[in-house]
């Protein structure tokens, strides 16, 4: 394989990787909105499989699941407290 194929696929998967990203933050955003008094039946691994995310290994997916709540944190003033259920808190003075 050459050097220019190897820079391919390695951006692909950086590229595919950080939307797939971005779509994990969009499921954890939904959950959210959806879960009462800020509680899920769900875990991480249930949002993780919904999306299919077979591409990337074990290292992969914790910082991918770590960036998505550190988005959702960011944005969304929304903390993951628990991802086994996953359980949030919201910063006081926002509204759900």
């Amino acid at each position: 394989m050459s050097a220019i194929d190897e820079l391919y696929l390695r951006e692909k998967h950086n590229g595919l990787k950080y939307y797939d990203t971005l779509r994990l933050t969009f499921l954890l955003h939904i959950e959210y909105l959806y879960s009462h008094n800020d509680k899920s039946k769900k875990c991480i691994n249930d949002l993780v499989n919904e999306l299919g995310l077979l591409n990337y290994n074990t290292h992969e997916l914790k910082i991918m699941i770590d960036n998505a709540r550190n988005v959702l944190r960011i944005k969304y003033d929304i903390e993951v407290i628990n991802t086994n259920p996953l359980c949030y808190k919201k910063k006081k003075g926002s509204e759900k």
